[in-house]
């Protein structure tokens, strides 16, 4: 399958095929990452079965850090991320201060799902993003798809209309137009996709807003799981910050 992007790998990355359900799938191989708090860093891609390949970042020293698994079916256009982790002992959060504070292993993850899912000419990385993780996400460009569920809608309108900072009053005038209009509908169970695509526009005003205000996370985190997509089209039109990306992981890739 051919992607809409035009793509220039001019990096000495090496890819061995992989076969899945009679398809080649390409992993990467080892990849040395640029990085300024742990030594002998690196990145690879490895097939764990069926549809599923895992994208591990590991140091020579200390082991296996983090791993981001995703789906990758071809001809299937999609791929599907599983999940994305650092170990909970490196995880700064865990350990304030600690070995992965300014290290950025989810990024380099990232940017190692992109790698395989252009490789392997996927369309767009799609994924189930928990709360706590859904700014991570749009950071890199992934929007938001709350779907039809009534109760989800209503629990993200809800949130961002009580959300009384002043640089967001917008998005909460915004969620409380929609809220007065799905209180007018007589199913509770799913709302239409006009609204439905009105609540993610609204979710990402919300999320970029914040970003871009560098407001506390934690006062604004959403309460509700979401799935999220990350188009090849978008990473084409944010090709400048994925190549800077690149670069400052020391991954000679570029978009």
């Amino acid at each position: 399958m051919v992607s809409s992007v035009t793509l220039k790998n001019i990096s000495k990355i090496k890819y061995v095929p992989v076969k899945v359900d009679g398809n080649d799938v390409k992993c990467f191989s080892k990849i040395p990452l640029k990085n300024d708090k742990i030594d002998d860093l690196f990145m690879y891609m490895e097939h764990e079965g069926d549809e599923h390949f895992n994208i591990f970042v590991e140091s020579d020293k200390l082991g296996q850090i983090g791993r981001d698994q995703i789906a990758l079916a071809p001809p299937y256009d999609m791929a599907l991320e599983c999940y994305i982790e650092v170990l909970d002992k490196f995880r700064s959060l865990k350990s304030p201060g600690g070995i992965t504070k300014g290290a950025h292993i989810g990024e380099a993850m990232r940017l190692g799902s992109i790698i395989a899912s252009i490789e392997n000419g996927m369309k767009a990385i799609d994924l189930y993003s928990m709360s706590q993780a859904i700014f991570f996400h749009r950071k890199y460009g992934f929007e938001p798809i709350i779907g039809p569920i009534y109760k989800k809608v209503e629990t993200a309108l809800n949130h961002m209309a009580a959300d009384k900072h002043p640089k967001l009053k917008v998005c909460s005038d915004k969620s409380k137009e929609i809220i007065e209009k799905i209180k007018s509908k007589k199913s509770k169970k799913v709302v239409s996709k006009k609204i439905s695509k009105d609540v993610d526009k609204v979710i990402k005003e919300y999320l970029d807003t914040v970003i871009k205000e560098d407001l506390p996370i934690k006062e604004h985190t959403l309460p509700v799981d979401i799935q999220m997509r990350l188009t090849v089209d978008d990473i084409k039109a944010k090709k400048e910050l994925f190549n800077a990306l690149f670069k400052k992981h020391g991954i000679d890739y570029t978009v």
